[in-house]
């Protein structure tokens, strides 16, 4: 990402369930949908690929906005790493996955470089703040999801 003052978001979380669970949880649009809430606009039978344009619609508070979605790595089973964006927002997103403590279940690790278009602190630190909050959540949605299978 080119904004040098991007805002990172780091949020860990340990999910009973071994990796390759998680992996699909990730990967298959029908089960992001279930989890994350999105929809899918467009998305390719190979998704997620390298240079990819998947187009999301995502909540935003009372809103749906379309959610620009270009995978930039994939590794599978290990990591996945997209750039979003969405009305100013640009995330540069990668999770990665490793076996759980002690070797059971997975440690799923989601880092968020957030910036903006717009070159305002402010609106950055709002938009940090949003991103935070729904990385959050959605890690939690994803592990209940994944254990709940």
């Amino acid at each position: 990402m080119s904004d040098a003052k991007a805002v990172e978001v780091s949020v860990a979380v340990d999910i009973d369930v071994p990796v390759g669970r998680v992996w699909r949880a990730l990967c298959e649009p029908e089960q992001v949908c279930e989890w994350d809430g999105a929809r899918v606009v467009t998305v390719s039978d190979d998704y997620p690929a390298v240079g990819e344009h998947a187009r999301w619609r995502i909540p935003v508070g009372s809103w749906w906005v379309m959610l620009h979605d270009r995978p930039y790595a994939v590794e599978a089973h290990e990591r996945l790493a997209s750039r979003l964006s969405w009305l100013w927002v640009v995330i540069d997103e990668e999770y990665t996955l490793a076996p759980g403590p002690e070797g059971h279940g997975t440690h799923l690790v989601s880092t968020n470089r957030v910036g903006t278009r717009l070159p305002f602190g402010l609106l950055r630190a709002l938009s940090a703040r949003i991103v935070r909050d729904a990385v959050t959540a959605s890690m939690q949605q994803l592990k209940a999801h994944c254990e709940a299978q």
